[in-house]
């Protein structure tokens, strides 16, 4: 079932609108990708299903229609705090990783200087075996 069909039974019902609207619309919103387009296409959805039902002059019609629209409003702002705190996390994330890589990177920097460090003294060892060996031939 649709967005706007599920809205409007929520509408003529008449219980809970706000809280239904806002659930049907958070559904929506949560089952697509969260960004800008979905956003727009389960809004536009919501609210034509509620100027709808505002058109037709209705008194207790137009009192739902109020409280769809109040949820569909509380759906959008609860998605976009979820949408921000992902970039958040991402972003997060993200500095974590290039933290963590900076780190590695001076690991192996430190190895390899460490590294260049011990080839040095290890070839001055065998050096100073080679030439012992050499004298003590020469004996």
């Amino acid at each position: 079932m649709d967005v706007g069909k599920q809205i409007e039974d929520a509408i003529r019902e008449g219980q809970r609108v706000q809280e239904a609207v806002q659930e049907i619309t958070l559904k929506a919103l949560t089952e697509r990708q969260l960004d800008f387009a979905a956003m727009r296409k389960v809004t536009s959805e919501a609210i034509e299903s509620i100027r709808q039902a505002a058109a037709t002059q209705d008194p207790g019609l137009m009192e739902a229609a109020r409280q769809a629209l109040s949820g569909v409003g509380r759906a959008l702002g609860e998605a976009g705090q979820a949408a921000k705190l992902s970039a958040e996390e991402a972003a997060a994330s993200s500095q974590l990783v290039k933290a963590a890589r900076a780190q590695l990177e001076a690991g192996v920097r430190a190895g390899a200087a460490s590294g260049a460090v011990f080839a040095r003294a290890a070839a001055g060892m065998l050096a100073g075996l080679a030439d012992a060996l050499e004298n003590r031939h020469k004996r």
